[in-house]
């Protein structure tokens, strides 16, 4: 029948056994050389996170990068512009710092809670520069918030923690003030019928009283000589004994004493530099 292979029915298991070998061979060379030109697995871009092509992966990267940069340079600008329109935007006088006012308040003395000083000048402080309460700790107050502590009664900018109490304290000192200022109005409507001798002896016991007020500070030596002793003449560092103050120049505050200057580099209220001092008795 022609140039057809024939077979007998005993050969056919063989053969048939050849055939699915030859089958599975030439599989498996299919499989390799598909395996030989098939591509390698997608690599992770380290910019954005996405898993790209080898043939495009180095395209990607440098536009990726180069996205990446324009976007952190925008971001920078805007942040730049901000900056300036912050610094050039005209704040209340009452916000900038009582020693520099060259910058906002941001640090609140306490435990007194005043908000005076700016960063730079607060580290220079060990007393507060509204009441010279000593220093005991500084809390950071939030710089857009200020004048939203100010209290009505002082005037003056609080710390939030301590603004309410603060507050009611203040409220009640103006509220026994003004009591005491009525007080004195209707004592000089009552004695408004008396003579010039009357009046002229109220004045001289307000004077007396004032002058009481002013050397609230003085005591008695053991020879029974009143002496007088003015803040002026404490020492605002150590403020122990009394010694003679000296007169910093070139700025000409008075307020150390000789010993504790001479350990000073800056004037603790202007914080400029010390160049030399003069004694002062006054």
């Amino acid at each position: 029948m022609g140039n057809a292979p024939s077979f007998c029915c005993c050969c056919f298991p063989f053969f048939s056994q050849r055939r699915a070998d030859q089958d599975h061979q030439q599989a498996a060379r299919g499989e390799a050389r598909r395996s030989q030109f098939s591509l390698p697995l997608r690599r992770r871009c380290g910019v954005c996170g996405m898993y790209i092509d080898p043939v495009l992966f180095d395209g990607h990267r440098e536009a990726c990068r180069e996205n990446n940069f324009r976007n952190l340079r925008q971001q920078q600008q805007g942040e730049l512009q901000d900056l300036g329109d912050d610094c050039s935007r005209d704040y209340d006088t009452e916000e900038w710092c009582v020693v520099c006012f060259a910058a906002r308040r941001s640090f609140a003395f306490l435990p007194c809670g005043h908000v005076s000083c700016c960063e730079k000048c607060v580290m220079a402080l060990q007393f507060c520069p509204l009441c010279r309460e000593p220093r005991a700790a500084l809390c950071r107050v939030a710089t857009g918030l200020l004048l939203q502590f100010k209290c009505r009664h002082c005037g003056e900018i609080i710390a939030p923690e301590l603004h309410d109490g603060h507050r009611e304290v203040c409220g009640f000192r103006m509220m026994l003030l003004q009591k005491g200022k009525d007080v004195s109005k209707e004592e000089d409507g009552s004695d408004g019928a008396d003579g010039p001798s009357d009046r002229c002896a109220i004045s001289n016991a307000e004077d007396t009283s004032a002058t009481t007020c002013l050397n609230a500070d003085a005591v008695l030596t053991t020879s029974g000589e009143c002496v007088t002793k003015s803040t002026m003449q404490y020492c605002i560092q150590c403020h122990g004994v009394e010694r003679p103050l000296v007169i910093m120049l070139p700025c000409g505050h008075r307020l150390l004493c000789e010993v504790c200057c001479s350990g000073r580099k800056t004037c603790p209220v202007c914080l400029q530099c010390i160049e030399s001092s003069v004694k002062s008795f006054c």
